[in-house]
């Protein structure tokens, strides 16, 4: 099976990058965990987190987090149409009170045929009325200490969001 996993992450205790409320905000995938699908290629230079893919059959799944209330949508878009391939929404989640939610995440997943190339970005809107939506916030420097083996904490990237690609 040929797959690839890409990542946006960054070091422990570290946000991932403010993005503008009521905006589809890219994500900005930096990171390759695996990739074996030939052609299928991660811009990490000219245009950050833009993905092609060479033709074939592809299941897509893509997932992030916000760390905003109120709604999400995350879209997989074809950066050289200037079409939305699709779109996955989050549920609601209560501004104010007892049960507002930080860190909301969504998903979205799409099977797609691609005749010849496809070059396409996941595009993530966050649906809050304020200037500051930011695309993750990490709950502390994320230190895990494996008690069995270590005295020290290890310090774990934040991850905020996630792309797998698997050729049928």
């Amino acid at each position: 099976m040929n797959i690839a996993t890409f990542l946006e992450q960054y070091a422990s205790g570290s946000n991932a990058p403010a993005g503008v409320a009521m905006n589809a905000n890219a994500r900005l995938f930096n990171t390759t965990d695996v990739n074996n699908i030939q052609g299928c290629v991660l811009d990490v230079t000219d245009n950050p987190g833009q993905i092609t893919l060479s033709s074939g059959n592809y299941l897509i799944e893509a997932s992030a987090e916000s760390s905003k209330y109120g709604q999400s949508q995350l879209i997989l878009f074809d950066v050289v149409n200037n079409v939305v391939l699709a779109a996955g929404k989050s549920k609601s989640a209560p501004i104010f009170g007892p049960f507002a939610q930080d860190n909301l995440g969504v998903t979205v997943k799409k099977y797609i045929e691609v005749a010849d190339t496809l070059t396409f970005a996941v595009l993530h809107y966050v649906g809050m009325g304020t200037a500051d939506a930011c695309l993750g916030v990490c709950a502390i420097a994320q230190q895990v200490a494996l008690f069995a083996q270590a005295t020290t904490p290890i310090l774990v990237p934040e991850v905020f969001a996630e792309i797998t690609i698997i050729e049928d």
